[in-house]
């Protein structure tokens, strides 16, 4: 699709498998075609760009979703991805770039891959392939160079790349040894309580244990609202459960509950902050002394659309 002759020529030998052609609204896309992938039956098939969103018309919304497919039918996948398109730290890099990274893959996706191989490479080599058009076609260069592909950037995203290779090792050293440690977060419909989603699921990471997001509504209700559908998507992306009780006094709901289930790590952020007060952080903290609290920053940064 980005017309790259370096990589025209590594295929030579390869067998390519066709892609689809779709029409939408008038305009005619192509997108891997899964029906020939499982037809071939390969013992092992390159996927490229895992985060891939595909074009409406085709049989799932996500390449992920292909690339699940493929697995559950016993073929061996190879694919590629960015660290930026991991959903976990897609909050982080969005702070730090300043850039909005629309498309995601789930953590789960990425947590289960049998091998990690992490491709390196120098930022001022990466841009000097950019500028010479062995990644994007002209047209795209300029706009590339002067928003998302800078230097700082680069450096970024590289040194998360980095930690996101060593994390995923030792999550392998580690992967029997379990926790009963539980993290709990606060949220509420608001935009940024998926913040604090991400945050509790990379601390629940390095606790070597599970999350649940708890969501307090005053009464019961069959249509949550849109954001909480978001809410409810990213947890279960992350591998976290969501939990809704009901009532009227919040803080005491909050409290039994965590009580009751033995929580020693609490994550909430501005979003509670700004609607219930300090007053509830305060007392919140008061009535449960003996756990860690972590408060999560609210972000206003201007981001680049």
């Amino acid at each position: 699709q980005h017309q790259r002759p370096e990589t025209e020529k590594l295929l030579k030998g390869l067998e390519i498998i066709p892609n689809k052609k779709i029409e939408y609204k008038n305009n005619l896309y192509e997108e891997f075609d899964i029906d020939k992938a499982i037809a071939r039956k390969p013992a092992i098939i390159l996927v490229d760009e895992l985060a891939h969103t595909n074009i409406n018309g085709s049989r799932n919304n996500k390449r992920y979703l292909d690339v699940l497919e493929l697995l559950d039918l016993g073929i061996d996948v190879y694919t590629t991805m960015n660290v930026q398109h991991l959903e976990s730290v897609n909050d982080i890099v969005t702070n730090k770039t300043l850039s909005n990274v629309r498309e995601t893959v789930p953590d789960y996706i990425f947590d289960n891959a049998d091998e990690v191989e992490l491709v390196d490479i120098d930022p001022k080599d990466l841009l000097e392939r950019l500028k010479s058009g062995k990644i994007y076609n002209k047209e795209r260069i300029t706009t590339a160079l002067e928003n998302f592909f800078t230097i700082k950037n680069l450096n970024i995203l590289r040194e998360m790349s980095l930690r996101q290779s060593a994390d995923k090792i030792l999550k392998f050293e580690n992967k029997n040894i379990e926790s009963n440690e539980e993290v709990v977060v606060l949220i509420t419909p608001s935009p940024s309580s998926q913040k604090n989603i991400r945050e509790a699921s990379r601390m629940a990471e390095l606790k070597h244990t599970t999350f649940t997001a708890i969501y307090v509504e005053k009464e019961i209700s069959d249509k949550p609202n849109e954001q909480m559908k978001n809410h409810m998507d990213l947890v279960e992306k992350l591998g976290g459960k969501l939990m809704i009780l009901y009532g009227d006094d919040v803080l005491s709901i909050v409290v039994n509950y965590i009580k009751l289930h033995k929580i020693k790590t609490t994550v909430l952020g501005a979003t509670w902050s700004k609607f219930r007060s300090r007053a509830f952080e305060t007392k919140l903290m008061t009535l449960l002394p003996d756990n860690d609290f972590y408060i999560v920053p609210y972000n206003q940064k201007k981001i680049t659309k």
